[in-house]
This record gives structure tokens, C-alpha cells and sequence, in this order.
């Protein structure tokens, strides 16, 4: 790490503290003996749903908070977040990069079966797969599978 005073590259670290967003480290230049600061950040990689027509999108939280209320899940705004929060983990977990609508949905069924235990049974991972296939774009088909008209 370079001093953004001197631009000597031998500073120490003094202090580190750990949160779960970031790694907060205190560091001294050896030279000039100036403070500063830096955080380090994990970059994750993109986690893609996958349809069962083939269109890919991006996972979002919003995404998965705004499919789960299509389907019928009566919950509230922070309840929904949490859940798409809670899914988010348990995909990233399984170390792939590409998942099925039919993985999500299995997990976002348990969790809203969960969260409304008593009540009426909102979703079920049908529906819940059918409203994240909706939210997903329709996929062009590849120019060889166009079909044409037959020659007479």
C-alpha cells in the first residue's frame, strides 16, 4: 500500500477492525509517519436466474421481493427484503453462477411458508416459478431454429 502523503510503498498496518461489509485497516507510512486510513470491500461475482424458456437476468433483491408479491405473498416490505436477503445467501452458498427460477422459487416457497406460519399458505413454488419466469425477458429464438416457408 502506497502513502497517498509521500507515495512511500512501506506503510504498516497500526490497527484492523472487521465489520461485515468491509475490513478497516489503520496504516503508518514509515517514511513521513502520516496516518491514513483504507477499507477493503469483497467483490462478488453476478449471480444469473435462468428461466425454463433460456432468458437469463441478473438476481436482484428488488427482483426477487417484486416476483414473490406477484405470486401472492402478503407480506411486509422489510419481511420481503429480509427473505430475498436470506435466499440471496443460500445461492451464493451453492458457489454457482447460473440458477434455475425452479431453485429459487423452492427456497422462496420455504421462506414465505416460514414467515407465515399460521396463516394461510401464500405461495407455492409453482407459482412462485411461474411469476419469476414472468418478470424475465422472452428469449429470441436462435436464427436456426427460425423456420421458413415452405418453397412450392
Amino acid at each position: 500500500m502506497r502513502c497517498p502523503n509521500c507515495g512511500n510503498s512501506e506503510t504498516r498496518v497500526i490497527e484492523t477492525r472487521e465489520s461485515d461489509e468491509a475490513i478497516r485497516r489503520r496504516r503508518k507510512c514509515e517514511t513521513c509517519e502520516f496516518r491514513f486510513t483504507t477499507y477493503e470491500r469483497p467483490q462478488f461475482t453476478r449471480l444469473m436466474v435462468r428461466a425454463s424458456g433460456g432468458a437469463q437476468r441478473t438476481f436482484t433483491r428488488n427482483w426477487l421481493a417484486r416476483a414473490l408479491q406477484a405470486a401472492g405473498a402478503d407480506l411486509p416490505g422489510p419481511t420481503l427484503a429480509t427473505i430475498a436477503a436470506a435466499i440471496e445467501a443460500q445461492l451464493r452458498a451453492t458457489n454457482r453462477r447460473v440458477v434455475t427460477t425452479e431453485d429459487v422459487a423452492a427456497l422462496a416457497a420455504r421462506q414465505v411458508s416460514q414467515a407465515r406460519p399460521f396463516a394461510e399458505r401464500a405461495a407455492t413454488v409453482e407459482q412462485v416459478t411461474i411469476a419469476l419466469d414472468a418478470t424475465l425477458p422472452a428469449r429470441r429464438p436462435a436464427p436456426s431454429q427460425l423456420t421458413l416457408p415452405m418453397e412450392r
